[in-house]
């Protein structure tokens, strides 16, 4: 038996590729309610900021919220957006 490495058609993908600048964040579980407002306040302010990537694509910043499974927002984020989500009490996926 040997072994042969997927087809291009199977590989996997990163992410970015396929959905770009899209992202997920997932609160902690311990995250206060108070945080998570003053935490999408802020990154809906900075969307506002950076509507467009650096290429005109229009980035509408948050498009959903999560409440079910887990908690947190996903969206399409400037990169520089990206970079000012880094509260200890949120993960990026």
């Amino acid at each position: 038996m040997s072994v042969q490495p997927a087809s291009s058609a199977t590989r996997a993908t990163d992410a970015s590729k396929i959905l770009p600048y899209s992202f997920i964040v997932k609160y902690k579980d311990n995250v206060p309610a108070s945080f998570k407002v003053q935490y999408r306040q802020k990154v809906k302010r900075l969307c506002q900021e950076k509507p467009r990537s650096s290429s005109g694509v229009t980035l509408p910043g948050i498009t959903v919220e999560f409440k079910e499974l887990f908690e947190g927002f996903g969206g399409q984020f400037h990169p520089d957006v990206v970079k000012a989500m880094t509260a200890p009490e949120v993960s990026r996926s």
